[in-house]
């Protein structure tokens, strides 16, 4: 079904490119606001990917999946944005923190300060590891899909996301020690 999507859209179909659009929104969306964490950066990101994925739609080999190649356009477009001097983050309610809205008070309060100290942990780590943590973990990306978004050998990705994984447990460690 994607591969026809992209064919079509190659070929001018709006319709086409509407329903890649719905398709893949959030999750753009969601790449782009895990770098750059505000709401409107991430909306007018995602907005800005998908009007140059489609603008260069005829260069993407359809025999590829399509995600990973938006979420490198996001991602690009993202770190862009935040090499701007004048960019500043505006934190956002996790969304998971919202289903939990049936807890008990005290559980929802434990909840968010679990929450807040994931954040304070992973906003702690270098760039390519916070990466690779947030596309696996956030993003549910597979090794192949991290791999050609990132344009490294999965071999690379593997070990990359093992001493991310490592270096989180060091920066979660020394959240909840207070250091």
């Amino acid at each position: 079904m994607e591969k026809t999507l992209v064919l079509r859209a190659k070929a001018g179909d709006r319709a086409a490119c509407e329903s890649i659009t719905r398709i893949y929104l959030k999750r753009v969306y969601a790449s782009a606001y895990r770098i750059l964490r505000n709401v409107d950066d991430a909306a007018d990101i995602a907005q800005e990917t998908f009007i140059r994925a489609f603008g260069s739609i005829s260069t993407f080999d359809e025999s590829r999946p399509l995600y990973p190649w938006l979420a490198r356009i996001a991602k690009n477009l993202a770190l862009n944005t935040t090499r701007k001097s004048e960019y500043r983050t505006a934190e956002l309610p996790d969304d998971d923190f919202m289903h939990g809205a049936e807890l008990q008070p005290d559980e929802n309060a434990l909840r968010s300060e679990q929450l807040n100290s994931i954040h304070r942990a992973i906003d702690a780590l270098n760039a390519p590891f916070r990466e690779i943590i947030v596309l696996k973990h956030f993003e549910d990306c597979s090794y192949a899909e991290i791999a050609d978004i990132l344009g490294i050998p999965i071999g690379t990705v593997m070990s990359r996301l093992y001493n991310a994984r490592r270096a989180l447990r060091e920066q979660l460690q020394k959240v909840e020690e207070g250091t």
